[in-house]
């Protein structure tokens, strides 16, 4: 049994040793932590809730957050990273780095489907505020389904634009 203690012991002993502990002096200064918390605290104040005029957020689904064909709905705002976008020169940029995009061959359709995908500068994510409207680049509104504007999951598509609140949206 001693020898068992023993090399136990010597084990943890050179597992200890091949791991320095860092010392007080090599961890960042407060002037650095804080610096890092202001770069980060801008980076994240940039993205927020899209709001529409039912009171629901624009969100990705969860799962969907870092994937190209990602599903975009409306839900009850709960302030969840799925639930931030930011404008980007036009483009709406989700959290997870996707940009708000239009299925290519329904940039011009009545009920187009609307889902995430990497940025690029196609027309289908270029996005202009008009009247509390987001228009795409083939002269579409993003709009909620009517009889969707108020429920959770609701349908998010583009649609010829017009004054209804369902293609109302505000960043808050």
């Amino acid at each position: 049994m001693l020898k068992l203690n023993t090399l136990i012991a010597g084990v943890l002993i050179t597992s200890f040793s091949a791991f320095p502990l860092l010392s007080l002096a090599e961890l960042p200064d407060s002037d650095k932590l804080n610096s890092l918390r202001r770069s980060l605290d801008s980076k994240l104040s940039a993205y927020r809730p899209l709001v529409n005029g039912g009171g629901k957020c624009l969100e990705l689904v969860p799962a969907d957050l870092y994937r190209n064909g990602g599903h975009v709905q409306i839900w009850d705002c709960n302030g969840g990273s799925h639930q931030l976008w930011k404008n980007d020169n036009g483009r709406y940029v989700s959290s997870g780095g996707k940009c708000l995009d239009v299925a290519g061959p329904d940039l011009h359709k009545n009920g187009g489907h609307v889902q995430v995908w990497d940025c690029n500068n196609a027309p289908n994510q270029k996005w202009s505020a008009n009247a509390g409207r987001l228009k795409n680049g083939g002269g579409k509104c993003l709009d909620v389904a009517g009889p969707d504007l108020h429920k959770n999951g609701g349908k998010v598509q583009i649609w010829d634009c017009n004054n209804a609140p369902n293609q109302q949206w505000q960043a808050r």
